[in-house]
């Protein structure tokens, strides 16, 4: 008897626990909000690469916008079947305008790429150092990037900053009868002394043993002026020219 009155008091309980968990879901369900949240958005800049640096749009992006604009003013459509017989000669004429310009702009362009003139832009001052002034030597080469050094019959040069060779290079000797370019890294003290080379760094076109040995050897025998305001330890390259006479 007792255990049947427990049942229908856990029957009850349990009912009416149910119906409080209903009804407080009822009450405290979530809602959609209206009217609905519109959406938004942001306007994007327009280019072609996903890195960029500066505040000024560049050049050629702004001339294909153009470019793609004219094509655009230069479309016509009609929607009446019986004007077959427009004649579209000035149409035509235009296009084949406006392909030769944008055919002209890329060769240009083109031509100066490879082919850079020495315009100095209105800039008084050109050289790797400081100042103002054309760094250089009084013999050389405009259009040689290389600023120190000096220029020679035999295509070899040097390149040691603030520093000039005493005498001539030395001349390597020639061990045998291929062309090319051997490049020695070396490394002078203030008194102006090589105490270390290595032949056939980045920029040579000889690698072999023969021509390697023929440019480090001269190379030691080369001397600078001394500088005791220079780095203990100055570092800089020798360019040799192998060329057959």
């Amino acid at each position: 008897m007792e255990a049947t009155i427990r049942n229908r008091y856990s029957i009850i309980i349990t009912i009416f626990f149910h119906f409080g968990i209903f009804a407080l879901l009822l009450l405290l369900g979530f809602k959609t909000p209206l009217p609905l949240p519109s959406e938004q958005g942001i306007t994007v800049n327009f280019g072609n690469s996903d890195d960029g640096f500066g505040i000024t749009e560049p050049e050629q992006l702004q001339q294909q916008s153009s470019a793609m604009q004219n094509n655009q003013e230069g479309v016509l459509t009609q929607n009446i079947e019986d004007a077959v017989s427009i004649k579209n000669n000035n149409i035509t004429n235009n296009n084949n305008q406006t392909q030769n310009q944008n055919q002209q702009q890329q060769q240009q362009v083109n031509q100066n790429a490879l082919f850079p003139t020495n315009q100095n832009n209105g800039s008084n001052s050109e050289g790797e150092t400081h100042g103002n002034g054309n760094q250089g030597v009084a013999n050389g080469d405009p259009n040689v990037k290389n600023h120190n050094g000096t220029p020679n019959g035999t295509g070899n040069s040097y390149s040691l900053a603030g520093r000039n060779i005493n005498g001539s290079l030395p001349k390597p000797n020639y061990p045998g009868n291929e062309q090319g370019k051997v490049v020695v890294e070396i490394f002078v003290d203030r008194s102006g002394v090589i105490t270390k080379a290595n032949a056939g760094i980045k920029g040579s076109t000889l690698l072999s043993k023969k021509y390697l040995d023929a440019a480090y050897n001269a190379a030691l025998k080369a001397k600078f002026d001394a500088n005791p305001d220079a780095a203990e330890i100055q570092r800089g390259t020798i360019t040799y020219n192998f060329i057959l006479q």
